[in-house]
């Protein structure tokens, strides 16, 4: 270790020196002029100087030794560091030999290095000394920036990427307001101006003079906005290129860790989301509320048309779009063709977000706040003196109530423990303010009552049957009442919404009245999230990644289009006519599709204009080898045997909907099709298609709901293959070829 050099300041000293010399001249003098009292006088200052003097020596020295003494014992404890570390090196070094990929482990040692290196900076800083060219740190960028240059799927520090993304979102709320304020004041000036037309030159002239630099400002204003809109729109794709493909692993290793779950406790989950929906299912709902409701397996949106109260049953309307070519669009519950179902109440997830009320004490807090403001004016006391719900005096009373109900919370938490063991309790500290005043305004329209998770906390199951364990408990817990339960582990919630991350969400009336969030989370889904999931999911909300004005798209192809299709921020594309440009921008999009960081999972041309010469095996070729759900490339007539575009069922082992009609495709269908095990649709029909169908394989398609392959004069299926598919799928709806009787 270097050491700054220590000396005792010489300016005390010298300081005595100087004046003990002045006050000898001055005492010379006054003995000439015989002012002996005088003298007498200064002679006693000096010689207490004098002492003084030595006594500051004294206390320098001492320092000063001090200084050396902590000098020499920094100067060993930086030796024995260095010959730990040289000796940590030689055993990793050592270890990695013998494993040439290892883990990236917890060095053994470091957090003791840690300890010592922390008490001898503290010691350094307690003495004066300065402590210079330190081996040991804690690395925080080290590591995470190494991966990043050895793995193309690294990301980059998480914390850099999130701030990087937020602070260009943040960065154009101050640019909007400086232009809105310089539209104002060109406003009240030309206001102004318009009021002195008649008036003095000099008034006028003073008012056209501010009006141009008013002018001046609002426009430069304009160009930083502009600027900060189009520094977003950058940093969106490169986030949207960066966290794609780490995003859609982390949606498969959910979906993995999730299936594999259900494959050792079978049945669990079906009776988590069943209980979870006993719970809280039950009471009216009103005619005209929005509610949820699963069809088809998939929790869908629904509207209450009508309830019958005898039998406890609802009479709902689905949302549902009318999007048939050559009609009319419509999207809504009350479209010209509803879809009408009735069900149970059990049966209708009613999601109402409840709104917290201010506790008694907190009242009186603002009543009492309210008196002394009256008495300070000399005014009546108001009537009313609860804080409006949009204020911040609101929030701070919410955070009151919300930090009077941590002690709730931990006696839940010691509940749990002692009743539920393999069940980890984790209480959070309140949620932050900044993050809760954001969300006030972008999701509650600034009402600070409809914050429900400001005290909150977690249940780390490690399996489901300890989830559903932990459903029961709090269901029978006295000391809360559920109110909400957001079941985003059951198999109809769209994981996709949430990166592919599951857990179950709970709000909780305490005895207070104050409302607390619980989830209940299953480890082997946090590990993912821990792995950096939570991470990208983090960036994606920013950037708004998962809602679907974002990664959908309906229209006509454009570069734009296709960057962001290129960085993954695009996943749903439809073009449908022949005006979307799919001639020019043909290449474009298979250069999008090949790109690492695309993660199209919705691919529609319909009717587009393909370009003449080109092949549908180009299509093909660039599609992404996984991932995509629905693949529609229909009436375009682009030739071409089908049995030479293998691949593409390859490509679509995981999809539910593939679709090649009016393609003027001949061949055979491939015998791959089987591999496509998820499919609910398959259409092939009016082509050119010949031979025999592939019934086996097509009968491995457990899953469909409908097979067309009608319009293929030369295609054929026998009597026992078409039984066969209709035994594998027995709901399936059956456009057949030719039938053969063998």
């Amino acid at each position: 270790m270097r050491t700054a050099k220590v000396t005792p300041a010489p300016d005390a000293l010298e300081a005595v020196d100087e004046m003990e010399a002045t006050v000898a001249r001055l005492a010379d003098t006054l003995a000439e002029g015989h002012g002996v009292l005088f003298l007498q006088s200064l002679r006693t200052e000096v010689a207490a100087l004098r002492a003084e003097k030595e006594q500051l020596k004294a206390q320098c020295e001492q320092k000063l030794a001090t200084l050396e003494a902590a000098k020499v014992a920094l100067e060993s404890a930086n030796h024995a560091l260095e010959i730990q570390v040289d000796s940590l090196t030689r055993q990793l070094e050592a270890a990695g030999t013998t494993q040439p990929e290892p883990e990236p482990p917890s060095k053994p040692g470091v957090g003791q290095l840690v300890r010592q290196t922390s008490a001898a900076a503290q010691l350094a800083e307690t003495t004066g000394v300065i402590a210079v060219g330190s081996r040991v740190h804690k690395g925080t960028y080290e590591q995470p920036m190494k991966e990043w240059a050895e793995k193309a799927g690294a990301l980059l520090p998480k914390q850099v990427l999130l701030s990087t993304s937020t602070a260009a979102v943040q960065a154009i709320g101050p640019c909007y307001l400086a232009r809105h304020k310089e539209q104002k004041q060109i406003e009240e000036l030309n206001a102004s101006l318009e009021s002195l037309k008649d008036g003095d030159i000099l008034q006028r002239t003073r008012v056209e003079y501010q009006l141009a630099e008013a002018e001046k400002r609002e426009k430069k204003a304009g160009e930083e906005l502009k600027a900060a809109e189009a520094r977003v729109g950058a940093v969106t794709l490169e986030a949207a290129e960066a966290i794609s493909p780490g995003l859609a692993r982390d949606g498969e290793d959910y979906s993995a860790a999730v299936a594999e779950m259900m494959a050792t406790e079978p049945g669990v989950i079906e009776e988590l989301t069943k209980e979870a929906a006993t719970a809280v299912n039950h009471g009216a709902v009103e005619v005209g509320e929005e509610v949820e409701v699963v069809v088809d397996g998939k929790l869908q949106r629904a509207k209450v048309r009508g309830a019958d109260a005898k039998d406890a049953e609802y009479e709902l309307s689905l949302w549902t779009q009318v999007n048939f070519l050559g009609s009319k669009y419509e999207a809504g519950f009350d479209t010209s063709e509803p879809k009408l179902i009735t069900v149970p109440r059990r049966e209708v997830h009613a999601n109402r977000k409840h709104k917290q009320t201010l506790s008694p004490e907190a009242l009186a807090l603002a009543k009492s706040r309210a008196e002394a403001e009256a008495k300070a004016r000399g005014t009546p006391a108001p009537n009313e003196t609860a804080p409006k719900p949009e204020s911040p005096e609101c929030l701070s009373l919410l955070y009151l109530d919300a930090e009077r109900a941590l002690p709730s919370l931990y006696d839940l938490a010691g509940d749990i423990t002692k009743a539920l063991p393999d069940v980890e309790p984790i209480v959070a500290p309140l949620k932050g303010e900044a993050r809760a005043c954001f969300k006030t305004i972008v999701k509650y329209s600034g009402d600070h009552r409809r914050l429900t998770d400001l005290a909150r906390m977690t249940l780390k199951c490690p399996t489901l049957c300890a989830a559903l364990e932990a459903l029961r408990f709090l269901a029978k817990h006295g000391g809360f009442v559920i109110v909400l339960i957001k079941n985003r582990l059951t198999l109809a919630f769209d994981a996709s919404t949430t990166g592919g991350y599951r857990d179950l969400l709970f709000n909780l009336e305490s005895q207070s009245g104050h409302i607390v969030e619980l989830q209940i989370t299953l480890t082997p889904l946090l590990a993912i999230k821990a792995g950096g999931g939570h991470a990208a999911y983090q960036v994606a909300r920013v950037h708004g990644f998962f809602e679907e004005d974002v990664y959908r798209h309906e229209g006509a192809l454009s570069a734009g289009v296709l960057e962001k299709l290129r960085c993954g921020m695009l996943r749903e594309m439809v073009c449908i006519g022949k005006s979307v440009g799919l001639t020019v921008h043909f290449e474009a999009l298979l250069g999008a599709l090949r790109a690492p960081s695309c993660q199209v999972r919705e691919l529609r041309l319909y009717g587009c204009d393909w370009p003449e010469g080109c092949a549908l095996s180009e299509l093909v070729d660039a599609l992404p080898a996984h991932g995509l759900k629905t693949l529609d490339v229909s009436d375009m007539q682009v030739g071409g045997a089908l049995h030479a575009h293998a691949a593409l069922f390859d490509k679509c082992a995981e999809a539910e909907l593939v679709a090649l009609t009016k393609m003027a495709l001949t061949g055979s269908i491939p015998a791959n099709v089987g591999k496509c095990t998820k499919l609910k649709k398959l259409y092939l029909y009016d082509n050119q298609l010949e031979g025999a169908a592939p019934a086996s394989e097509l009968a491995k398609l457990t899953a469909l709901q409908t097979l067309g392959l009608g319009l293929n004069e030369a295609l054929t299926i026998t009597a026992s293959g078409a039984q066969e598919i209709q035994r594998a799928a027995p709901e399936v709806r059956i456009n057949l070829p030719r039938v053969v009787y063998a």
